[in-house]
């Protein structure tokens, strides 16, 4: 396995099975796997309940890897303090949150965190452009968040093209990741679409056909 190809996907952590998670993270490390993708919900942003802080906490204490924090929960303003200091590389606050955005990233950056903006399917690409010098990457929800297993939509493509040429534009160091729907028949695309990174779940390491092993193969 290539460790070039696999720095470009991030470990959707709520996709492994929550037996396995601390198994498998010598496995993530081994192939160089570019992070772990942490959901954080509260059933209220969005119609789900995620993972949690002092999980975090104890991934942290087992890996090195990279952990991204995904924060889907009404006024994160409340948890940064707690969210960083489990453990977090990057905090990613949505544009639809309804909190300040310039407020959070200027909280953000007192903790000395990389900061993300992840925008919706309906929200427009061009909303990230008074952020794009203030942030470090932006997540494309390729699917309405909190919806698992939900087939990536075909708007993505376009958006994703049209990200790709706002940031080129204006500030180029800015990653794009692509969150939900991922799987090994469009991965490729993806990533010749402009896509930096993207998030591996139920479609592709964690696809309940195969072992992980092989999905691993199979997609690197």
């Amino acid at each position: 396995m290539s460790s070039n190809s696999a720095s470009k996907y991030l470990v959707s952590t709520i996709s492994d099975n929550p037996r396995e998670i601390f198994k498998h993270l010598p496995i993530f490390e081994s192939v160089g796997f570019g992070g772990l993708h942490f959901d954080l919900m509260d059933g209220s942003f969005v119609p789900r309940l995620g993972l949690y802080p002092e999980l975090l906490k104890e991934i942290r204490k087992e890996t090195n890897l990279y952990i991204e924090v995904h924060i889907m929960i009404e006024k994160p303003s409340r948890f940064l303090d707690v969210i960083v200091n489990s453990g977090a590389n990057r905090v990613i606050f949505h544009m639809e949150t309804g909190e300040d955005l310039d407020e959070l990233i200027r909280l953000a950056k007192i903790h000395e965190v990389e900061i993300g903006l992840a925008i919706n399917p309906l929200t427009p690409a061009i909303n990230l452009k008074p952020f794009l010098n203030e942030i470090d990457s932006v997540l494309l929800m390729a699917i309405n968040p909190g919806i698992p297993k939900h087939p990536l939509l075909p708007s993505t493509f376009p958006k994703l093209k049209e990200t790709r040429l706002l940031i080129d534009e204006i500030n180029p160091r800015v990653e794009i990741v692509i969150d939900g729907g991922v799987t090994f028949n469009n991965h490729k695309e993806l990533l010749m679409s402009g896509a930096d990174r993207l998030i591996c779940g139920s479609g592709t390491i964690f696809h309940n056909e195969n072992t992980l092993e092989n999905n691993l193969e199979r997609l690197l």
